[in-house]
């Protein structure tokens, strides 16, 4: 370092410091520019928020049930088109807004089938809570 003027020590020094930092503000350009990634909801979350249900990315499950019962004609169109989501479906999926809704469809439409069938068959043969 007998050899090295302080002159050239400070440059050393600062240009290191200034590789690092245009590496770390390359590394947040990137970071932003992924993690800023567009949400597009699939045809299923867009069916049901044009039909009024508002924004559903943050909306529980028990919300949607509740929404999905003042609207029992679409539930059963949204269970319907749930079928081959659930069937392809991965292990984080009741975690998505599309399994959300999914989720909260089967329930609302099974309860609706239930009492439709339930209609149906008044001849009070099948079996109803409180009936002997």
């Amino acid at each position: 370092m007998s050899n090295q003027s302080t002159e050239e020590v400070k440059f050393m020094n600062r240009g290191s410091s200034g590789w690092s930092g245009r590496v770390t503000a390359c590394l947040a350009i990137v970071l932003a520019v992924v993690g800023c990634e567009r949400w597009r909801p699939s045809q299923i979350v867009q069916m049901v928020e044009n039909a009024g249900a508002g924004d559903l990315r943050t909306t529980s499950v028990g919300s949607i049930v509740e929404w999905f019962q003042k609207h029992p004609a679409l539930v059963i169109t949204i269970d319907n088109l749930c079928v081959p989501a659930r069937e392809n479906a991965l292990a984080k999926w009741p975690k998505t807004t599309k399994g959300r809704v999914c989720n909260a469809a089967a329930q609302v439409a099974g309860f609706i089938e239930w009492q439709r069938e339930i209609q149906t068959n008044n001849d009070h043969k099948t079996f109803q809570g409180g009936s002997k």
